[in-house]
């Protein structure tokens, strides 16, 4: 299923979760296109609301990044030296 502990098992395809069971009466074409209300839509003050996200994360430290410092050996991390290119939706301020 899609909450399997073993990744094995884990359901990963777009294409299988949407024809599993428990999404049978869901119009995959309409929820595309927008056309379908959602079964609840918690109530935000704004962009930067967190009233709906437990405290328990709200109160963890942000890190700086998800990645830790030995995510590549040096020796990878040479291959990278100078490697300027960053995509553009990164650099873009303005996100959808």
């Amino acid at each position: 299923g899609l909450l399997e502990r073993n990744v094995q098992k884990r359901l990963v395809d777009p294409e299988v979760l949407k024809k599993h069971p428990y999404f049978a009466s869901i119009d995959w074409e309409k929820l595309n296109r927008l056309e379908i209300t959602p079964p609840f839509v918690p109530a935000v003050k704004g962009d930067d609301d967190t009233s709906q996200i437990d405290p328990t994360f709200t109160r963890q430290k942000p890190a700086l990044s998800i990645a830790g410092e030995d995510v590549l050996s040096k020796t990878a991390q040479q291959q990278f030296m100078n490697f300027t290119w960053v995509a553009d939706s990164e650099l873009s301020l303005d996100k959808d």
